[in-house]
């Protein structure tokens, strides 16, 4: 998920503060990517993970491609141009060894608050659900 970015004051270079001391965002320019890393499926050989990946396609009505030597499935790949922040992307990938779960903390609810504002904003966009992880 990509926020908008933070208005900065131009004479401190801080970020400004409005109402409640929440930050001031501009929805028109990209601020920091916030992930959610979370391990789906644990597979014993590369062509088994990358089965996982072509069954989760199908369901998706997606295709796997290869980024450099990682096979990955974009289901809601970065737009082309954006007009307005937040965006939310969503993909997965293959990758060797354990994936050690993270995110930023209150990532739950800015996806949910950020795929909100996509909705409104770009009309019906199917929402994605963090699944919990399966191993």
């Amino acid at each position: 998920m990509y926020r908008p970015a933070s208005v900065k004051d131009p004479e401190t270079g801080k970020s400004v503060r409005g109402r409640g001391g929440r930050t001031v965002k501009d929805p028109t320019k990209k601020g920091r990517a916030w992930r959610s890393m979370r391990p789906h499926t644990v597979a014993d050989t590369v062509d088994d993970a990358v089965a996982v990946l072509e069954r989760l396609a199908r369901e998706h009505g997606a295709a796997v491609a290869c980024h450099g030597d990682v096979p990955r499935l974009e289901i809601r790949p970065m737009p082309k141009k954006v007009a307005e922040w937040p965006v939310t992307t969503h993909a997965y990938a293959v990758v060797p060894g354990p994936v050690t779960p993270k995110e930023r903390k209150g990532f739950e609810q800015e996806w949910v608050a950020a795929q909100a504002r996509e909705a409104a904003r770009n009309g019906d966009v199917p929402a994605l659900t963090m699944s919990p992880t399966a191993a």
